[in-house]
């Protein structure tokens, strides 16, 4: 058994609520008593509709949101608070997101090559342009796009070759934690099937765990090895993909399940 690489305990996120006209602040949260771990190499699914808190937990993982509590521990280190989001530059790269907005992670005035630069340059800061120059064509390769593409600028490709310049620039630091938030949800039904086949065969390559972000269980189901299923910031349900997606105990979970009709 593989000591977890992401090891979440009794973990709460709040927003702070304030009423017009009134001094009162109160808590909102957003997560609630979520636990979950992540070994190396597992594809763990988190599953829920819009506002079930599965991208406020995303977002937790990779530093954005605070603990409010609970304790969050990656790689042996444990965190609590704001801790996380202050992680030291060595720990950062090792957790990467890919966000559901592939237009607007991209900057346009940058061209695709600046963009993967970029991150080479902050993490690698020992390296040569010239293997800067190899590397970004090599990322650029293996998420199925021709080095060519280095001098393009976002304007000049289509949303799933953004997609694809999206993942390689999150590869390109070599993460040991791939957040996936709605990767999909915002593509056409055939280059979806192109991303994702695309990240089954990164997985296949490298020891890379995943945090699958879905409302959409069929995805969930094809590119996960374990599910969590939340509903208003609470894990209703969780388990391996054959038992949460063909043998559910939690009524919420039917629901999502029941509205997917080939899974």
């Amino acid at each position: 058994m593989h000591t977890a690489l992401l090891d979440i305990r009794d973990a709460y996120v709040s927003y702070d609520k304030r009423r017009f006209f009134s001094r009162v602040v109160t808590h909102f949260y957003a997560l609630n008593a979520i636990s979950l771990q992540v070994r190396p190499g597992e594809s763990v699914g988190l599953v829920g509709e819009s506002g079930s808190g599965k991208s406020t937990l995303g977002k937790m993982v990779v530093g954005m949101l605070p603990l409010a509590r609970g304790s969050l521990t990656f790689r042996g280190q444990s965190f609590h608070g704001r801790e996380f989001c202050h992680q030291p530059l060595r720990l950062r790269k090792e957790i990467q997101m890919v966000h559901q907005d592939f237009h607007g992670t991209l900057d346009p005035k940058m061209s695709i090559f600046g963009t993967i630069e970029e991150a080479l340059v902050l993490h690698f800061p020992e390296h040569t342009r010239a293997w800067r120059k190899q590397r970004v064509e090599q990322l650029l390769t293996q998420v199925g796009l021709s080095p060519a593409v280095a001098s393009y600028y976002p304007r000049q490709l289509s949303g799933g070759q953004r997609q694809r310049v999206n993942i390689a620039r999150a590869l390109a630091v070599e993460p040991h934690l791939l957040i996936c938030d709605e990767v999909v949800s915002a593509l056409d039904v055939s280059v979806q099937a192109q991303i994702l086949n695309l990240l089954s065969s990164i997985r296949e390559q490298r020891p890379l765990a995943m945090l699958f972000i879905s409302h959409d269980m069929a995805v969930v189901e094809r590119m996960c090895d374990f599910v969590c299923v939340l509903n208003a910031g609470k894990m209703v349900e969780k388990g391996t993909v054959e038992e949460v997606c063909y043998h559910p105990r939690d009524p919420y979970t039917q629901k999502l399940i029941q509205a997917v009709p080939d899974l």
